[in-house]
C-alpha cells in the first residue's frame, strides 16, 4: 500500500526504448544505488538468457490465484491513488 504519497510511474514503452536511464530513475526512487558494474550487467543482458515458448505459458501458470488476486488488489490501490492525485494536481 502506498501510504507516504510518493509514487513513481514505470511507462512499458520508455522502459523498452531506454531501459537503462528508466532503470537508474527508478532506482534512485527506491533509494538504490545503480553502480556502474550493475550497470553494464544490465546492458550486456538486456536480452536475458531465458524465453518461454508460448506452450509454456499455457503449460506453467507463473501466478496463482492468490498472488493474482494479491497483485490485483495492489493494482487498484495504484490506481486509486494516481486517479486522486490527477484529480487534486499532482502531476502537473
Amino acid at each position: 500500500m502506498i501510504t507516504d504519497g510518493s509514487l513513481h510511474v514505470i511507462q512499458y514503452e520508455n522502459l523498452t526504448e531506454n531501459t537503462i536511464q528508466e532503470l537508474a530513475k527508478t532506482l534512485r526512487f527506491l533509494s538504490i544505488t545503480f553502480t556502474k558494474n550493475a550497470r553494464r550487467c544490465v546492458r550486456n543482458n538486456m536480452e536475458g538468457y531465458y524465453h518461454r515458448t508460448a506452450s509454456e505459458d499455457t503449460l506453467y501458470p507463473l501466478l496463482n490465484n492468490t498472488t493474482r488476486q494479491y497483485l490485483s488488489q495492489i493494482y487498484k490501490q495504484v490506481i486509486n491513488t494516481v486517479q486522486r492525485k490527477l484529480r487534486n494536481g499532482a502531476f502537473s
